[in-house]
């Protein structure tokens, strides 16, 4: 998991920059790959354009940052800290570094040492010194603590957040299935069609309602887990005939609803029905060639048939069982 997935890093920048200024004390903060996702908020050129403007003075820097945590005395004599930006689980996320701040009144001899050492011209290098701000270790360590707590309370607080709106989700979208199949369930698709038919566009579409012929004797003489098998059989059946292009829910115990969306050929809705059937007269039910099975399909067609959910179910319905009444096995 990134930081970015959940957190807006605008909100940490600013946090980060207000506590620069309350303190004075300099601070940048890093993902988990170690790449920055701040900006460097007050830092100074003592350490940014002098310190670590050399090679040897990066070198001491990167170590420092590498592998102190907490509140530490730098190479240099200033002031920094580490600290980790972690989940409660322990996730970490990153880290926010930073600190360039003296806790007590220069020792100029150490800092002239140090600039022969790094090459740096030593008027320069004190005359940066001159831009760090004193504070006492207490108040540098209680600053460093506050930062730390802050923005991980932050971070925590947002993912749980971002957990909550995931679980949400996913809920509701449990809510909209069927638990058999995975398909929609009957409120699901009703609520679609009555949307469909309420936002006035009347753009056309096609609704087919799916029965299994003689399902009861699929259950009674094969078990109700075969007619499980079955239900889902038929549904993966269903998808792959009608694909991305439409709704398909679970209506019923053995019926099943597909919303062609968008439909203006009439033709196409036939030819999609004929194809449904064929491919379910050609299922082996649990891989058993002796046990075959049936569907009949009633369509009706918005807006021509139908401009309410009650009459485009009722076609629907009166078209299924004439289908039923006379042979099964097909289409009307």
């Amino acid at each position: 998991m990134h930081i970015t997935d959940f957190f807006d890093l605008s909100l940490l920048s600013q946090v980060m920059t207000e506590w620069s200024k309350a303190t004075g004390m300099a601070t940048i903060a890093m993902d988990a790959d170690g790449d920055y996702i701040s900006g460097e908020i007050g830092f100074k050129d003592f350490c940014t354009k002098y310190t670590r403007g050399t090679k040897e003075g990066l070198r001491r820097c990167v170590l420092c940052d590498s592998n102190y945590k907490g509140v530490y005395y730098c190479h240099a004599g200033l002031m920094d800290f580490s600290f980790d930006i972690k989940l409660d689980d322990g996730t970490v996320l990153g880290k926010i570094i930073g600190g360039q701040i003296l806790s007590s009144e220069p020792n100029y001899d150490n800092f002239i040492r140090l600039a022969d050492e790094l090459g740096i011209d030593r008027n320069e290098y004190l005359n940066a010194l001159k831009n760090i701000e004193i504070r006492s270790e207490e108040a540098i360590r209680a600053s460093a603590y506050l930062l730390d707590r802050v923005v991980n309370l932050l971070v925590n607080s947002e993912y749980i957040k971002y957990t909550q709106k995931n679980v949400i989700k996913e809920l509701d979208e449990a809510n909209k299935r069927d638990v058999l199949t995975n398909v929609y369930n009957k409120r699901y698709c009703q609520k679609y069609l009555e949307y469909r038919i309420g936002n006035k566009t009347r753009v056309p579409f096609a609704l087919l309602l799916i029965d299994i012929d003689n399902f009861k004797e699929v259950n009674d003489n094969w078990g109700h887990i075969c007619g499980d098998h079955t239900l889902i059989d038929v549904v993966e059946i269903i998808k792959s005939v009608f694909k991305e292009d439409s709704v398909i829910g679970r209506f019923g115990g053995d019926e099943f609803m597909v919303i062609m969306k968008n439909t203006y050929d009439k033709e196409l809705v036939y030819d999609r029905a004929k194809d449904l059937c064929e491919a379910v007269r050609k299922l082996d039910v649990d891989g058993d060639v002796n046990k075959k099975i049936t569907i009949s399909i009633g369509i009706s067609f918005y807006p021509d048939e139908g401009a309410s959910y009650e009459s485009l179910m009722q076609k629907a319905d009166e078209a299924l069982y004439s289908i039923k009444n006379n042979g099964k096995d097909g289409y009307a």
